[in-house]
C-alpha cells in the first residue's frame, strides 16, 4: 500500500496510522495529556487558547510586517536581504528554516516542495525512534517538523494536516507519559517535543507537557540562587533556541504564564534566568587586530558547549577562546564569529525526523530577548558580537530588531559571588563596569559538590581559571567522556588544577548493565564548611572538607574503614581546605591537606605557554611523573620533557610565558597577542621533602601514542537492558571497587625504520598541538599534613613585580605572609590566615620585627602615607615610614608610632 508522504514499512503500518488518527487526528485527546484528568476528560475535545493563525512560532504577520519595512528603508536590511535571496543556492542546500523564510517572508516558493517533502515524510513517526549516534536515542529532534508545519499550514490538505496533527499529539504525550531521556541543555529530545506540543495549539497538551515529569515547570523551578539553570549554569547550550520559541508561542496563544510570564518557586523568570550568563562571564579577551572574545565561569563535565561548530584550526588549536563561550570574536585573520545556526542542510536528507539540521546559536538568542524586553541589558552581550570594522552590532533580519550601537548599552556591573549549588566561586577584584575591560585579575574555583551526579570528574577544589590582563592564564580539563577507559587525559585529577592524593583515579563500574571505566576520585563532599569576604581590597573565600562518618548503607561495602561506617569525603581519610585571596595584583593560594597516615600529595596548576625556571641549571630529566601520576592506564602518552627538581624546604619559583608553541602548523593569534609577553609568575613557599617539576602539558600538545602494542585490559560488556523502563533520576549505577592509577606497561618495541634503532622510535606524535601551549607545573611531598602555600603574580611585558614572597610565621592552622614588590612596583602587602577546624579562633603570629592578632582571612596594604586593613584584625606592630596613618575595613584608627613601627592596640 502507497499513500503520498506516507511511509508504510516497518512500524508504520495502516495500524500505527489508525492509532494515530484514533488519539489526535480526528481531534480528540490522547490519553494523559494533562496529569490528573480522568479518561472521560481526555475523549472530550481538544481546548482551543486564543484563535491565533498559522504561522505564529517563528513568524506571524505582525513579524512580517517588521522585516519587511526595514528591508525597504534601512539600507544593512536591504544588503542582508539581498544576500539571503541572491545566495545562488539551490533550496537543498539551504537550512530549512531559510526555505521557510524565503517563503513566508519574501513569498519565495523555491524551497516550498523541498520542506513539503520533508514534512509528509514525517507522518506516523514513531515517538521513540532511536538514531544512529547511540542506543539512548539522544540526539532525536523533531522540532523542525513542528516548524514546517506551522509556516506551511495553508499548503496542506485537510487529510494531511489531520495525519500531522496526530503525529505531533503523539509526540507530546509521549514526551509528557514515557520520555526516558528528560534533559533539557544538552540533547535535544524533550525540547523538540516542546515544539511539537505547541504546534498543536490544544490547550490540555500543552500545559500537559509544560506540567510533566522533567517539563518546563520542573526545570525553571530546579534553579539555582534564582537564576542559574541546574547543571551547568545558564550555558548558551543548541536547545535554548527551542525553550524561547516555547516561550514565545505560549505568549502568542494567550498561555504566557506557561513562558516568558512563568514565575518558578524560586522567583525566577526567564527573562532573569537568560542574563544569568552575564553574571558567570569571564572579562572580554583582547586579540589584537580582531575582535574580543568572552568565555563564561561553568561547571564542565565533557567537551566544550560549542566549539564543534567551528572552524578546525580555531576550536584545535586556540580552545581557549572558544571553552565556554559567550562572545566568539574574530583573530586577525577574521576568522571566527558565531554562526547563526548550528547544523547543516545535509542532516535533514541524511535521517530526516531524527536529528535537527539547524538548532539557533546564542545571537539569535539574544536577539529575540532583546525583541521581548528592549530594556532587559541583551543588547550588551550583542553589542560585544559586532563584526571586524563594524562600530554597531548589525542584526540578522529574523527578528525584525534595529542595529545595536555600543554607546548606548547598558554595562552590566560584576560583583564577587559564590554559589554553593552551582559548584562555583567568582572572585574579581574589579566589580564595576571595568571589570569588562580592566587588566585586574579573576578567578575561579569549583566547589565540591556534584551538579552532575553521573560523571564525577577530578576536579573538585580546582581552579577553573586564573584571567588578567584580558587573557585566560590557567587552562582547565573539559572532564572525562562518560565511558571513559583510563585513556582519556582528562579522567584524572592530574589534568586539573588541584590536589591529587595517592593518583586514585579510576573506579570499574556498571550502566546499563555495561562494565565501564569511569573516575571516581575526588568525590564530591557529604559536608562543605564555606568562608568568604568581597571587602575593601580584598576577595576572599575558604572551603573545608572535613572527613566525616555516616552508617553504613545495607549492601555498600566500598569505603569502609576498620570501625565500620562509609566514610564521606573527596579522598578517603583526607581532609582538604583550599583559601584563596585575590587582589588587583596576585593571588595568595593556600591547600591544606590532614590524613591520619602519610599520603602522596601532588599539587598541580596547568598554565598556557611554556615553563621558565628562574634557576634552570637545578632543573634534571625525569620520568617520575609517568609513575607517580600516570600515564593513562591504556594507551597513554608520557608526560612531556619533563624536569624535576628537589626543593627541599626552600622557597621555589617558576614563570609561565605565553609564547608561541612551535609545533603548531598555523599561527592563528598573530604577533600583536604575543608581543605582550603575558604570563603568570608562581612561587610556592618551602615545606620538607619538596619535590617540584613542570613538563609540557599533553593534552595541549595534542600528543598521541605512537605504534604500542600489547592486550587492551580485559573489558566485559553486557548488552543493555531492555526488560525495564530506564529511569534518568536513578541511573543504577553500582561502584564495584576502587583502584590507584598505576603507570602503563612500557610498549613493546616498534620497528625501526631507515637504519634507526627501534629504541629511538617516537614514543608520541603530535597532533591537533594548540598553538597557546601549556606547561603542567606540580609539587609532590609524602606526609600526613601538608600545606601548600602559593602566590600567583599574573604579568604583562615579560616583567614581574614581587621581589619576595616569604613567611613571616606559622602554627599549625595559621599563617602570616608578607608580599614585597620591587623598588617603584608599589607592592608591600601582608596576607594573615586562619585555617582548619576553627577558622574563627583569634591567633597571634610574628617574629621580631613584626606581629599581627588576627582571626579569619587579613590583607594588611603597606603604602606611602598610609596602612590599609581589611579583615579582622585585633592588634598589630608593624615596620613603617615616616607617620601613616592607619584605616581599618575603610575607618580611621588610632595608632602609636615609635622608633619606626606602628602599634596598634599593643
Amino acid at each position: 500500500m502507497q499513500m503520498q508522504g506516507m511511509r508504510w514499512t516497518g512500524v508504520y503500518g495502516l495500524s500505527s496510522l489508525l492509532a494515530l488518527l484514533a488519539v489526535g487526528g480526528l481531534g480528540t485527546m490522547p490519553a494523559s495529556a494533562a496529569p490528573g484528568e480522568d479518561a472521560g476528560a481526555r475523549a472530550a475535545a481538544p481546548a482551543s487558547p486564543r484563535d491565533v493563525p498559522h504561522p505564529f512560532i517563528l513568524w506571524n504577520d505582525e513579524d512580517v510586517k517588521r522585516i519587511r519595512e526595514l528591508v525597504a528603508n534601512e539600507p544593512w536590511a536591504q544588503r542582508a536581504a539581498e544576500k539571503m535571496l541572491e545566495d545562488g543556492r539551490e533550496p537543498h542546500q539551504r537550512l530549512g528554516v531559510d526555505n521557510l523564510f524565503r517563503f513566508i517572508v519574501f513569498d519565495r516558493r523555491d524551497g516550498v516542495a523541498l520542506e513539503k517533502q520533508a514534512l509528509l515524510d514525517f507522518i506516523a513517526a514513531p515517538p521513540d525512534i532511536r538514531d544512529s549516534f547511540d542506543w539512548q536515542w539522544h540526539h532525536v529532534d523533531h522540532y523542525e517538523m513542528a516548524l514546517r508545519f506551522d509556516a506551511l499550514y495553508d499548503e496542506l490538505t485537510d487529510a494531511q494536516r489531520r495525519f500531522l496533527l496526530a503525529t505531533f499529539r503523539t509526540m507530546a504525550v509521549h514526551a509528557i507519559e514515557r520520555e526516558h531521556l528528560r534533559t533539557w541543555e544538552h540533547y535535544p529530545r524533550m525540547a523538540s517535543h516542546a515544539i511539537c506540543a505547541l504546534v498543536t495549539r490544544d490547550e490540555r497538551i500543552i500545559r500537559g507537557f509544560f506540567n510533566a515529569p522533567g517539563g518546563l515547570r520542573e526545570y525553571f523551578d530546579a534553579m539555582i540562587d534564582g537564576r542559574f539553570a541546574p547543571g551547568r549554569g545558564n550555558p548558551p547550550h543548541k536547545n535554548l533556541g527551542h525553550i524561547m520559541l516555547w516561550c514565545r508561542g505560549v505568549e502568542r496563544l494567550g498561555l504566557d504564564e506557561l513562558g516568558f510570564g512563568y514565575r518558578s518557586r524560586s522567583g525566577v523568570v526567564m527573562k532573569q534566568w537568560l542574563a544569568g550568563m552575564v553574571k558567570m562571564a569571564d572579562p572580554l579577551i583582547e586579540v589584537p587586530g580582531g575582535r574580543p572574545f568572552m568565555i563564561r565561569s561553568a561547571m564542565r563535565d565533557m567537551g566544550m558547549d560549542v566549539g564543534m561548530y567551528f572552524s578546525f584550526p580555531l576550536r584545535r588549536q586556540v580552545p581557549e577562546l572558544i571553552a565556554a563561550p559567550l562572545v566568539v570574536g574574530h583573530l586577525p585573520d577574521g576568522q571566527g564569529g558565531w554562526p547563526h545556526w548550528a547544523g547543516s542542510p545535509d542532516e535533514k536528507r541524511y535521517e530526516p525526523f531524527m536529528s535537527g539540521e539547524a538548532r539557533m546559536h546564542l545571537p539569535l538568542v539574544l536577539e529575540l530577548a532583546h525583541r521581548r524586553w528592549p530594556d532587559g541589558g541583551f543588547d550588551f552581550l550583542l553589542a560585544q558580537m559586532r563584526a571586524p570594522g563594524e562600530s554597531q552590532y548589525i542584526p540578522s533580519l529574523y527578528w525584525g530588531i534595529d542595529p545595536i550601537d555600543p554607546a548606548e548599552v547598558s554595562v552590566p556591573a560584576a560583583p564577587s559571588m559564590v554559589s554553593e549549588g552551582l559548584g562555583l566561586a567568582l572572585l574579581r577584584s574589579e566589580h564595576g563596569e571595568r571589570y569588562w575591560t580592566s587588566p585586574a585579575p579573576a578567578a575561579t574555583l569549583q566547589l565540591p559538590v556534584h551538579v552532575q551526579r553521573r560523571r564525577p570528574i577530578g576536579s573538585y577544589l580546582g581552579l577553573k581559571g586564573l584571567v588578567a590582563f584580558n587573557r585566560p592564564l590557567y587552562r582547565f580539563s573539559h572532564g572525562a567522556s562518560q565511558h571513559d577507559d583510563g585513556a582519556n587525559w582528562a579522567a584524572a585529577a592530574r589534568a586539573h588544577n588541584t590536589v591529587a592524593v595517592d593518583n586514585l583515579v579510576l573506579g570499574r563500574v556498571v550502566e546499563q548493565g555495561v562494565y565501564v571505566m569511569r573516575p571516581v576520585w575526588p568525590r564530591a563532599a557529604e559536608k562543605m564548611e564555606l568562608r568568604q569576604s568581597f571587602d575593601g581590597s580584598m576577595r576572599f573565600v575558604g572551603v573545608r572538607v572535613p572527613v566525616i562518618e555516616l552508617p553504613a548503607r545495607e549492601g555498600d561495602d566500598e569505603g569502609k574503614n576498620e570501625s565500620g561506617p562509609r566514610v564521606q569525603q573527596m579522598y578517603p581519610g583526607v581532609a582538604m581546605e583550599r583559601c584563596l585571596i585575590l587582589t588587583d595584583r596576585y593571588m595568595v593560594d593556600l591547600f591544606h591537606l590532614e590524613s591520619d597516615t602519610p599520603r602522596r600529595y601532588h599539587w598541580l596548576v596547568h598554565a598556557l605557554g611554556h615553563g621558565h625556571p628562574e634557576q634552570p641549571g637545578q632543573w634534571q630529566s625525569t620520568d617520575d611523573l609517568d609513575r607517580l601520576l600516570g600515564p593513562a592506564r591504556e594507551g597513554g602518552v608520557p608526560w612531556i620533557d619533563a624536569r624535576r627538581r628537589d626543593v627541599g624546604d626552600s622557597t621555589w619559583s617558576l614563570v609561565a610565558l605565553q609564547s608561541r608553541t612551535p609545533e603548531a602548523e598555523e599561527q592563528l593569534l598573530g604577533d600583536g597577542w604575543y608581543d605582550r609577553e603575558v604570563g603568570v609568575r608562581l612561587t610556592m613557599l618551602g615545606e620538607p621533602d619538596t619535590l617540584a617539576y613542570y613538563a609540557r602539558t599533553p593534552d595541549a600538545l595534542g600528543a598521541r601514542p605512537v605504534r604500542q602494542r600489547g592486550d587492551r585490559a580485559e573489558q566485559r560488556f553486557a548488552l543493555p537492558r531492555r526488560d525495564r523502563e530506564y529511569d534518568a533520576a536513578d541511573r543504577g549505577v553500582t561502584e564495584l571497587e576502587l583502584l590507584p592509577l598505576e603507570p602503563a606497561e612500557a610498549p613493546e618495541e616498534v620497528e625501526a625504520e631507515d637504519g634507526d634503532e627501534a629504541e629511538d622510535a617516537p614514543r608520541y606524535t603530535f597532533r591537533d598541538v594548540r598553538e597557546t601551549g601549556g606547561v603542567s607545573i606540580i609539587a609532590g611531598r609524602e606526609a600526613a599534613v601538608t600545606t601548600f602555600i602559593v602566590l600567583h603574580e599574573p604579568f604583562e611585558r615579560g616583567r614581574w613585580h614581587i621581589d619576595r614572597f616569604r613567611r613571616i610565621a606559622q602554627q599549625e592552622e595559621a599563617v602570616a605572609v608578607a608580599i614585597e614588590g620591587r623598588d617603584g612596583a608599589g607592592v608591600d602587602d601582608r596576607v594573615l590566615l586562619t585555617f582548619g577546624t576553627s577558622p574563627e579562633r583569634v591567633v597571634t603570629l610574628g617574629d621580631e620585627a613584626e606581629s599581627y592578632t588576627f582571626s579569619g582571612a587579613v590583607l594588611v596594604r603597606i603604602g606611602a602615607g598610609q596602612v590599609d586593613v581589611t579583615g579582622d584584625l585585633r592588634a598589630m606592630r608593624l615596620p613603617v615610614d615616616g607617620r601613616p596613618r592607619l584605616r581599618i575595613n575603610g575607618e580611621p584608627a588610632s595608632a602609636r608610632i615609635a622608633d619606626g613601627v606602628l602599634h596598634y592596640k599593643e
